[in-house]
């Protein structure tokens, strides 16, 4: 994140703050195990943020909710598995980097889970 404010003459606009958002990537895998459903998340986070939380969400009539979370490696990558109601359903997803000192939230672009039982 940044400050920024203009001078001229003399005079000094209020600034400005812009937020930098970091970059999350994510990919899907899943695995079955009987009526046992996980939807594995992995990715990473640009610039690294060894160490820090992402948390995988799940969009609801109410909104974003968690349903996962994980910390990032010393290499800023994560994996995170969620063992998903066995029902048929679509699911919109995606993985956050919440805000903190240095950046504004990052989060990945939104994937669609397609779950079909019987």
């Amino acid at each position: 994140n940044a400050s920024w404010h203009a001078e001229a003459a003399g005079v000094s606009s209020a600034s400005v703050v812009i937020q930098v958002r970091p970059r999350v990537t994510l990919a899907l895998s899943h695995t079955q195990s009987g009526a046992r459903l996980t939807e594995i998340f992995s990715g990473a986070v640009a610039p690294a943020h060894a160490g820090k939380r992402v948390v995988v969400q799940r969009y609801t009539a109410d909104g974003w909710r968690a349903v996962a979370s994980g910390r990032l490696d010393r290499r800023s990558h994560y994996r995170i598995g969620w063992l998903m109601p066995y029902r048929s359903a679509v699911y919109r997803l995606r993985v956050l980097l919440p805000a903190h000192d240095d950046h504004a939230d990052g989060v990945s672009q939104t994937a669609f889970v397609r779950v079909r039982v019987g």
